[in-house]
C-alpha cells in the first residue's frame, strides 16, 4: 500500500494495513522518515525528492494498492484504489469531484478491524500518536491556528476538560 503519512491517521494506517498484512510504502518529510518507520512503514520516501517515484518502483515494483493521493505516473498494472476510510459506511461519499461508493467488503474489514483495536492498544500491537495537550476548551482556537499555520507534524492535538 502507497500512501502518505505523519498525521495521526496515517500513523494509524501504517499499522492496521501491516497487521492485515501488506508492505507498507510512503512519503513523508525526511525529518519524520525514522517516526514513520518505527510505525512499521516498510519504505518511506521523500516526498519531495525529485526521484521519488523512481526510488518507490525500485523499491516496490510489484506495488498494487496505492492510496489515491500522488498517483500519476504509476507503474502500468497498478490499481489505483478508493480510501477505505470513506468506502466503508455502506453509504456514498462525494467531496467535490471526488466520489467514493460504499464497500461492503471494506465495510466488513473496518469492522472486523474495530472489534480488535481495543485489544492491540491495551497489548501495544497498535502504538498511540504522540499527543499534544491543550488544557480548556478556551484553547481550541490555539490548536485551530496551529493547524492552519501547518505546524502540526508527527503529533495529534487534544484537549483536556
Amino acid at each position: 500500500m502507497f500512501t502518505q503519512i505523519t498525521v495521526s491517521v496515517g500513523l494509524y494506517t501504517i499499522q492496521l494495513t501491516t497487521i492485515v498484512g501488506l508492505n507498507v510504502v510512503t512519503t513523508c518529510s525526511p525529518k519524520h522518515a525514522n517516526l514513520v518507520r518505527s510505525y512499521s512503514a516498510k519504505h518511506v520516501f521523500d516526498y519531495k525528492d525529485p526521484q521519488v517515484i523512481e526510488k518507490i518502483k525500485q523499491a516496490a515494483p510489484g506495488l498494487k494498492y496505492p492510496g489515491k493521493a500522488n498517483t500519476e505516473n504509476v507503474v502500468d498494472g497498478t490499481k489505483i484504489t478508493d480510501v477505505l476510510v470513506w468506502t466503508a459506511f455502506l453509504k456514498d461519499h462525494a467531496y467535490g469531484e471526488f466520489k467514493w461508493p460504499a464497500s461492503k467488503a471494506n465495510h466488513e474489514l473496518c469492522s472486523e478491524l474495530f472489534k480488535k483495536v481495543s485489544e492491540w492498544l491495551e497489548k501495544g500491537v497498535v502504538k498511540l500518536s504522540n499527543p499534544k495537550v491543550f488544557s480548556g476548551l478556551d484553547k481550541v482556537d490555539d490548536g485551530f491556528q496551529e493547524y492552519q499555520d501547518g505546524k502540526v507534524s508527527a503529533y495529534k492535538i487534544v484537549y483536556k476538560v
